[in-house]
């Protein structure tokens, strides 16, 4: 459950999540999906702690994860760049100069439309349930690549996002 997903070409990737078998165990395993020949592929560990609801988005190739809570309820505000390109025990890497502006935060939304991602709403340590948008510019240079776009008057955690030609959809939440 809470796992977070993106989708490079024809293949998804599946990070994080946790599972309940007496007792919860929270994951940092990363699988993949490929449609060409319809099978999973376990891929390198996610190097942050083990989480569950982050959000993920992809651009320009590469996939992107931020934020989560762990088994501890630690909220988690760092953010992780994917790249399927480069060989397995190196794909992730932690982007320690662009962690999320706000610091922690969970159950949010993430999508990326025309090379720049956005993440927001969630439960955050600091405002409680978010209705702040913030983008993220993977151009930009390190430690400038974030930055505040909106804030909504409806603030909302759990919700689902899709994108339509470049627009973004949010439903649901509480």
């Amino acid at each position: 459950a809470d796992a977070s997903a993106f989708t490079i070409g024809n293949t998804a990737y599946v990070v994080g999540g946790y599972g309940f078998y007496f007792v919860p165990t929270y994951f940092n395993t990363t699988w993949s999906f490929d449609m060409d020949d319809y099978s999973w592929h376990e891929c390198d560990t996610f190097p942050g702690k083990p989480r569950r609801a982050g959000v993920a988005f992809e651009i320009g190739g590469k996939g992107y994860y931020c934020g989560g809570i762990g088994v501890d309820n630690e909220l988690y505000g760092d953010m992780f760049e994917f790249d399927p390109e480069k060989p397995e025990g190196s794909q992730w890497t932690k982007l320690e100069a662009d962690p999320f502006p706000i610091g922690g935060f969970y159950d949010g939304i993430g999508f990326a439309i025309d090379g720049i991602g956005v993440v927001g709403s969630g439960m955050t340590a600091s405002h409680g349930t978010s209705g702040d948008y913030y983008q993220f510019d993977p151009r930009k240079p390190e430690g400038s690549r974030w930055s505040r776009i909106k804030s909504e008057t409806v603030k909302r955690q759990g919700a689902c996002v899709f994108v339509i030609d470049h627009k973004a959809y949010i439903i649901g939440g509480r």
